[in-house]
């Protein structure tokens, strides 16, 4: 386990099965994942990604000029969008 301040990405090894925040895919014990934690107008938040969704929101937010919300893929998928169209 990394020693990242708090807010900033660190990287872990799953002991236990999670879900990845981005896609509906699950993180399986033994894999790479990205967590980082924040607190926003007083509520608690923990992300965990793969690290390729990972790389997919850094993509989004620089393609954005450094500013991204973060919608899952799986809310994407819900509004009718493609893989395709995440990558505008």
């Amino acid at each position: 386990m990394s020693s990242a301040p708090f807010g900033q990405m660190e990287t872990h090894t799953a002991r236990k099965r999670h879900s990845c925040d981005w896609c509906p895919e699950p993180i399986a014990p033994g894999e790479i994942y990205a967590r980082w934690c924040v607190v926003d107008a007083g509520d608690f938040w923990m992300t965990k990604l793969h690290p390729e969704c990972n790389e997919a929101i850094d993509r989004e937010e620089r393609a954005s000029g450094g500013h991204s919300d973060f919608v899952s893929w799986g809310e994407l998928h819900q509004s009718g969008k493609t893989e395709d169209d995440s990558d505008d």
